[in-house]
């Protein structure tokens, strides 16, 4: 491959040691960061074949390098290649949740770079006070003096007056612009590998050179809806250089997204000394990048512990529960209360947290949308932290940073949680030759090298209207015939410690309904009934409309003597909880909509329970802020509560807060 900076559009990449031989010790680096990346790097070869080139060495046939995986499939690789890991697919997951697609001319970034725009207030008195002064004002006085033909001369004349007012006042809002960026990079075995966007305040004509093996995600003028236009930008690809050249109009601003590999220090953030014991991943952080770093977050698979702010050059240690479902939950969202930021509009630029403080939430959204399963990858301890110290990659300005830090959870005795096994949505138009249509979305679970799942399960979620799981007979249909949302353990069809299992949703609901989640399994997880070749699931298709089929998670929970409170997220769907009582025993439900506004007006929380053998047996929703069931249970057995937020009649992402108290028959 002449040109490194194509990897960057690729999911995955074939060679043998021979072919990695033959790359100069830069192009071997950048290789390994494009991996450890979140990508797929295929070897044809015997395992640890190429040891001696790479920094993972290898045993088995399937190594996890970090965010990304290193697989060996023997000479014969054309008839063993796998589907990619996807890099920049399925964009959907994330995509919801900011639902507002800052682009590549984020916000954050225009407010570092400098740009302001008069709220609507002053701009409304502006015109109010130019309508009566150019109007009635203006009338009333040429007539008191008996000139009102000098009206034709006076009204022109004001127009300019305000026009050279309003341009004096915009030229005084563009003082102090300069570039800004916003930059995450992750910290590889050898080197950082940097996704950046970037903002040209200056007029006129500029330029951007990007080192060797760097690639242009997007560009364009004209910065955001605060700012003009601007002519096309022109992107020079050279040999060892790709130059982004702008013209940019005044009072404008030429934006870009970049990606690529940079050598440098790789111990700005270090995770050390990761073991697990009792469900509990136990790891050291260490901050020695020279700076203090602000909301630092450690993350296995979606479990999360909040570590804060971490100055140069200390260390702590944390402990994350590896039994944490393993799905689109996006814990750190919540952790940062990042999605608060928006409105309507976009982001909010009247929060100062926004403005001042170190995270830019459309960065990291572009960002996590576009490394959907790989970002915060389960069976590894990711540890994330931000900063407004430094230079860009390409640029100097005002900027914030997030540092990525990495290391795979290794020597699991043991069955694993949930959290140490990998969920990556693929969506690959083909596979294995076999057609898949815009319904599918395939995904890869990856498990640790010959671990224990036998305690673990894939969650179905109701919108599903089959699941299959490839073999060597091809997919083959799992028998699941209950229409709500059902557990499945994993079979027994693991190859190299891999398993494909393609997803086909019933046409409502968007893709959002087609994800599997790793899940513990309970006393209510099936067993893995595979069909016959060819033959179809007799699960039931539901026909439209909203309900517990769109969409949501699903979690089985239990319920002690201390209420159990869960801080959810609702993506637009329904979300279900499952808990065991016995008959006699007083439940008390209680769900509150901690997101109350919204940026779109009130949204209702509600709240419905099930009995276990399906019966409704309490509904309660609220225009307000609560929903409130209480009852006592006459059957024993498996409840399950689904609740979710509406507004104007329709499902709406946002949070919330469930409680669920159960007391037993005779106490309460």
């Amino acid at each position: 491959m002449d040109d490194l900076s194509l990897l960057h559009g690729l999911d995955s990449v074939v060679t043998d040691a021979g072919g990695l031989a033959l790359l100069t010790q830069l192009e071997l680096a950048e290789l390994m960061g494009w991996t450890a990346a979140g990508h797929q790097l295929i070897i044809a070869g015997a395992p640890g074949s190429a040891d001696r080139f790479i920094p993972w060495n290898a045993d088995t046939n399937v190594v996890w390098a970090d965010a990304g995986i290193l697989r060996y499939v023997g000479t014969d690789w054309q008839e063993s290649i796998p589907p990619g890991v996807t890099s920049a697919g399925e964009q959907w997951q994330l995509v919801e949740l900011n639902n507002f697609g800052p682009g590549p001319g984020h916000q954050e970034i225009l407010t570092d770079a400098g740009f302001r725009i008069p709220g609507l207030g002053p701009l409304a008195s502006i015109l109010l006070i130019y309508a009566a002064v150019a109007g009635p004002l203006a009338f009333l006085v040429l007539r008191a003096r008996g000139e009102q033909r000098m009206l034709w001369v006076a009204v022109p004349a004001l127009s300019a007056l305000f026009t050279f007012g309003v341009l004096g006042a915009g030229g005084l809002l563009t003082r102090g612009r300069g570039d800004a960026h916003a930059q995450i990079i992750e910290l590889t075995p050898t080197g950082r590998y940097v996704t950046e966007s970037f903002v040209l305040a200056d007029d006129g004509e500029q330029s951007v050179e990007l080192p060797a093996g760097w690639n242009i995600l997007s560009s364009s003028l004209g910065g955001n809806r605060f700012e003009g236009g601007g002519s096309a930008v022109e992107i020079v690809r050279g040999r060892t250089t790709n130059t982004l050249n702008f013209d940019i109009d005044p009072g404008s601003a030429g934006t870009a997204t970049v990606v690529g590999f940079s050598e440098g220090s790789m111990d700005g953030l270090r995770v050390d000394d990761v073991s697990v014991r009792d469900g509990l991943v136990s790891a050291t952080v260490i901050n020695s990048s020279g700076t203090d770093l602000k909301d630092v977050i450690a993350m296995v698979g979606d479990g999360l512990v909040d570590i804060g702010d971490l100055v140069n050059g200390a260390s702590t240690v944390v402990e994350i529960p590896s039994n944490a479902r393993n799905g689109p939950n996006n814990p750190e969202i919540r952790a940062w209360n990042v999605n608060t930021w928006f409105d309507w509009n976009g982001v909010d630029l009247s929060n100062p947290e926004v403005t001042d403080g170190p995270i830019n939430a459309s960065a990291w959204f572009d960002w996590r949308a576009s490394r959907v399963g790989t970002s915060t990858p389960a069976g590894t301890v990711t540890v994330v932290g931000w900063t407004r110290e430094g230079d860009g990659e390409n640029l100097q300005g005002e900027g914030r940073t997030a540092l990525i830090a990495r290391r795979v959870v290794e020597r699991i005795d043991g069955p694993v949680g949930a959290g140490m096994v990998r969920s990556i949505p693929v969506g690959s138009p083909v596979l294995f030759g076999e057609f898949q249509n815009n319904n599918d979305v395939v995904h890869q679970i990856l498990r640790p090298p010959g671990s224990d799942t036998s305690e673990l399960a894939f969650s179905v979620p109701a919108g599903v209207a089959e699941v299959a799981v490839w073999t060597d007979d091809g997919f083959r249909a799992v028998d699941i015939r209950e229409r709500n949302v059902q557990t499945v353990l994993f079979p027994e069809e693991w190859v190299d410690d891999t398993m494909w299992i393609r997803a086909r949703h019933n046409g409502f609901g968007g893709e959002g309904g087609v994800e599997l989640a790793v899940v513990q399994a309970t006393d209510r997880t099936l067993e893995p009934v595979l069909l016959e070749p060819g033959e179809r699931s007799e699960r039931p298709v539901f026909d439209g409309g909203f309900g517990p089929e769109f969409g949501g998670v699903f979690e089985t929970i239990f319920v002690g003597e201390e209420p159990v409170i869960i801080n959810g997220f609702s993506e637009g769907g329904i979300d279900q909880y499952e808990f065991e009582v016995t008959a006699g025993d007083s439940i008390v439900a209680l769900m509150s909509n901690t997101d109350f506004s919204d940026g779109f007006g009130p949204s209702s929380p509600f709240l419905e329970l099930y009995s276990p053998s399906g019966v409704p047996v309490g509904q309660a929703s609220d225009e307000g802020e609560n929903a409130l069931l209480d009852f006592v249970a006459e059957e024993t057995g498996w409840y399950r509560a689904e609740v979710s937020l509406g507004f104007a009649g329709g499902p709406i992402f946002g949070e919330y807060e469930l409680t669920l108290t159960v007391t037993p028959g005779g106490e309460g």
